[in-house]
């Protein structure tokens, strides 16, 4: 078994039995509230900027994943 953690900007990727595994913000990011003394900046979840994810995934197995930040 392998895993690989990878931190591309302020999302985390990981590979474990060659499964990828993508942890991506959210549309509504922090939306209860402006944040806290976490947050990176207004309506982030701590580094996390509002925003959302296009995974393409290609018949070759490769996968690419874009976050999108979204900016009231």
């Amino acid at each position: 078994m392998r895993s690989i953690l990878a931190r591309l900007g302020s999302q985390r990727r990981n590979v474990f039995n060659n499964v990828h595994y993508y942890c991506n913000g959210a549309m509504s990011g922090y939306w209860w509230g402006k944040g806290d003394e976490h947050s990176a900046g207004p309506y982030y979840y701590q580094e996390t900027a509002p925003g959302y994810a296009i995974l393409k995934l290609y018949e070759d197995g490769t996968v690419e994943n874009q976050y999108y930040e979204h900016h009231f």
